[in-house]
């Protein structure tokens, strides 16, 4: 189904309207003579960036929205941006807490808003980022949403080699899911009051994950490598992450920061130890908001010198989008606008730039063989072993097996 929402003059919606929005003569004039140059310029902007095509899809009973905007971009390929809500949200209330769409109108970018809804066993429609089969690339959520960016991409003009993904909560944990696996489809990611990837498995380990922040992290980095299979590419990450968080721990943050510098060490040249990237930040940065709150922005180089991954930290913020509208769940609007400081991060970002790799990692069946039920059985699965494989046998059925004694990884 196609919508096309267009604000008129009076700043009016309408919808299935095809004609392009115009200013009679008179009406300028007016406004011109009554509010100034200023306000009219204003008006101007405000009325012009209204003008967008929306879409909705549906892959595998997940619905999707597409936002297109279409002033002066016509003709021109379209970074494509992938907006992830949280728990207790849907498309709607992700696209009105970040204001993404006036953004992305005025800088000419479509934005995908892909949605879980409600079920009997998801009942707060959560992105289910613990759930063994959505931390594989092949199968689960992540795949369906990689689905949706290939039908958006075939029905717009999209350009593949500018894709991203940013999102909130739950959100912000599947972001770093596709961010781990899909460095060929993702040019860079954002996560926002996030998980690193592979934090947990069950509901249970979720919830301490969550509280008490996800341990050994950075050894799940190596889990990433492997599945992403022979393509490989350094990840751009930015990280924003309220110091008050409640809901989910700051140290995540953290452990997110050094995960994705693990990650991204190993993607770079296939070394996980020559720390041609670290997550030793290379220059802090401390701001304030007019009336607002005091945030710390930290970034990280690689070897080269080039900025790879980027930690924004919002003191007295709790677990709420920064810079959000007033009135609206889930909603700080004191902290910093969230929306323009993702898309300054994403913007020059491609996935020429840094290019991607192709190289002949060993698989976990040529390092350890096929036979996991038997470690599994005999309670007798190292370490390394479960994370080159987690979601063959270790994972499916060792993970909660006995030879975890019932820990959380």
């Amino acid at each position: 189904m196609n919508t096309r929402v267009i604000l008129d003059g009076r700043g009016m919606s309408s919808h299935g309207v095809t004609a392009r929005l115009q200013w009679p003569a008179l009406t300028l004039a007016l406004l011109f003579r009554f509010t100034g140059p200023t306000v009219l310029l204003a008006c101007l902007i405000a009325a012009s960036l209204a003008y967008a095509e929306t879409r909705t899809g549906e892959v595998e009973g997940y619905r999707y929205r597409l936002v297109v905007p279409e002033a002066g971009t016509v003709a021109q390929e379209k970074p494509l941006l992938v907006v992830l809500h949280g728990c207790k949200q849907a498309a709607a209330d992700i696209a009105r807490l970040s204001r993404f769409d006036a953004l992305a109108a005025n800088s000419g970018f479509a934005v995908l808003y892909p949605e879980t809804g409600p079920s009997a066993d998801n009942p707060y429609g959560c992105w289910r980022w613990w759930a063994p089969e959505n931390q594989v690339r092949k199968g689960g959520e992540a795949e369906i949403i990689v689905t949706m960016v290939s039908e958006a991409a075939a029905g717009a003009r999209v350009d593949r080699q500018r894709v991203y993904v940013v999102g909130l909560s739950s959100g912000g944990a599947m972001s770093a899911i596709l961010g781990a696996l899909y460095p060929d489809v993702f040019a860079a990611v954002g996560v926002h009051s996030g998980m690193p990837y592979a934090a947990a498995s069950t509901d249970s380990c979720a919830l301490r994950a969550l509280s008490d922040g996800a341990i050994k992290s950075e050894a799940r980095a190596a889990v990433a490598y492997y599945a992403q299979g022979r393509r490989h590419r350094v990840m751009p990450l930015m990280v924003i992450q309220g110091d008050k968080d409640d809901v989910v721990a700051p140290e995540n943050a953290d452990r997110l920061i050094r995960q994705f510098a693990q990650l991204n060490d190993l993607a770079d040249d296939g070394d996980g130890g020559n720390q041609s990237v670290d997550a030793v930040e290379d220059w802090t940065r401390e701001d304030q908001v007019t009336d607002g709150r005091r945030y710390r922005t930290r970034g990280y180089a690689d070897a080269r010198g080039k900025e790879v991954m980027r930690d924004i930290r919002v003191a007295g913020m709790e677990h709420a989008w920064s810079g959000g509208p007033p009135g609206e769940a889930f909603s700080d609007p004191k902290g910093p606008d969230a929306a323009s400081l993702y898309w300054q991060f994403f913007q020059s970002r491609s996935l020429t730039d840094p290019p991607q790799s192709t190289r002949a990692a060993a698989t976990c069946t040529e390092r350890f063989g096929t036979n996991f039920s038997h470690y599994w059985w005999y309670a007798r699965m190292s370490e390394e072993e479960y994370r080159c494989d987690p979601w063959r046998w270790t994972w499916r059925r060792g993970y909660e097996g006995l030879w975890t004694e019932g820990r959380c990884p």
